[in-house]
């Protein structure tokens, strides 16, 4: 089956959507807007960038 490339804009739109929400949410946390015990949020969006980040990445490594 031919890839479209669908799903890899769609692992790039998570990367982007979780490292944005990451960094917010850390920002948020430093000024004390936000609760200290909310840091398992920040890294959550750093784990989904993680797999998609390497999930991408064997993308192109089988091509």
């Amino acid at each position: 089956m031919r890839d479209n490339g669908t799903s890899t804009g769609i692992q790039w739109g998570l990367i982007v959507f979780g490292a944005l929400f990451g960094l917010v949410c850390a920002v948020l946390i430093l000024t004390e807007v936000l609760s200290p015990t909310l840091w398992f949020t920040v890294i959550a969006m750093a784990c989904l960038v993680l797999s998609q980040a390497l999930a991408i990445r064997s993308k192109r490594r089988s091509r």
